[in-house]
């Protein structure tokens, strides 16, 4: 068993083995985690019954905390492991020592030490999230700690100090020559320190700080971070042109008038299908029908014959129209006789329209005239 293994870790392996041997060695039974976390929580947390029940009996107190504020048994009810759960709300009694002051004196027994009662802590929700959010925020730090002394030193060079410039011994009136420079007036410049890789992070929207290297997105605007360090540029708004205003004006003048060029030419448009409408209604003759036969008295509807006007004069005269009609009053055919072929034509597309009852029909095909009148 090699010594380098440490209790949290056999735990969390689940090795009984390990464990036992570790506790036969004298190690801490207690033994936690850089969270805070000790080997009892870490069984109950990895669901090892059987180690729970070793630690107790090892003497691991149930009561120590984690960095987040939750003890083993708290654990236990979070993960829901009744059976750890009873181990640990029953931990094994002390057997009871004998004491024997003389061999003929009777044995007398020591009470049962009582077991102190237990001070539960009360912790609100909102102390578990903070000491959470708390021991999330140190193992973050631990880890960055860890990365950055893996990583080699580079050294910071300071700048070189500003040297004085020395009194001017030429005379006012005599410039310097161009070709040989005036020291002490024209300093080299500083050598460029590098620069330190930080884990600050900034949103380029909301200019919110980031200490973590696990965050890459902004949690309210959701656009990737940036370098903390980097200078905030905000670009100025660019000014409107003149000629961003002039092609507005022109735009909405034409769609003025385009706008009203079609309202008028679909006003005059209606006017002039309103218009032929009406001269279509006043040059129609009617035929008033008149039915014949077996159809009399069974008509629903009978539509009146429209006969255009060929000519200034009226049309005169009767249509007599032959029509069979089906069980359910539907006219399926007709054929006109008499009148000339606009009234005949006129007389068979009413007489086509017209419906008669069923029910005077008496289900069966008849069939009957209808007569059309025009006067």
């Amino acid at each position: 068993m090699s010594s380098s293994v440490s209790l949290t870790n056999a735990v969390t392996s689940g090795d009984e083995r390990a464990v036992s041997a570790l506790i036969a060695n004298g190690v801490d039974v207690n033994e936690s985690t850089s969270g805070g976390q000790t080997a009892l929580i870490l069984a109950v947390i990895f669901g090892h019954t059987h180690l729970v029940k070793l630690l107790v009996n090892s003497g691991a107190d149930p009561q120590l905390r984690d960095n987040l504020g939750l003890n083993a048994l708290e654990w236990a009810k979070r993960r829901g492991s009744t059976e750890a759960l009873e181990i640990l709300s029953n931990p094994p009694r002390p057997t009871p020592k004998r004491v024997v002051e003389e061999p003929r004196t009777p044995v007398v027994e020591a009470p049962p030490s009582q077991p102190e009662a237990e001070t539960k802590e009360t912790v609100s929700e909102d102390e578990k999230s903070r000491r959470w959010l708390t021991g999330l925020r140190q193992r973050l730090d631990e880890q960055e700690a860890r990365r950055n002394a893996s990583r080699p030193q580079q050294p910071i060079i300071p700048p070189p100090p500003v040297q004085p410039p020395p009194a001017q011994t030429t005379k006012p009136s005599e410039p310097p020559k161009p070709s040989q420079p005036v020291k002490g007036r024209i300093l080299e410049p500083p050598a460029e320190t590098p620069r330190a890789t930080g884990k600050r992070k900034r949103c380029p929207k909301c200019n919110a700080i980031y200490n973590s290297e696990l965050v890459s997105y902004c949690a309210h605007h959701i656009v990737p971070l940036v370098d903390a360090d980097e200078p905030i540029i905000s670009t100025p708004p660019k000014p409107n042109p003149p000629l961003f205003w002039i092609m507005v004006v022109i735009t909405l003048t034409g769609s003025i008038v385009v706008g009203s060029l079609i309202t008028t030419y679909f006003y005059k448009s209606n006017q002039a299908a309103a218009r032929s409408a009406a001269t279509q209604a006043t040059n129609v003759q009617k035929g008033f029908p008149e039915l014949g036969g077996e159809l009399v008295g069974k008509a629903v509807s009978l539509p009146e014959a429209e006969c255009p006007l060929n000519g200034p004069e009226p049309l005169a005269g009767t249509v007599t129209v032959r029509v069979m009609v089906d069980k359910n009053g539907q006219v399926y055919w007709a054929r006109g006789s008499g009148g000339d072929w606009l009234m005949r034509g006129a007389s068979t597309e009413a007489a086509m329209k017209s419906t008669f009852s069923p029910e005077k029909l008496r289900g069966r095909e008849t069939e009957g005239t209808i007569t059309y009148t025009f006067k």
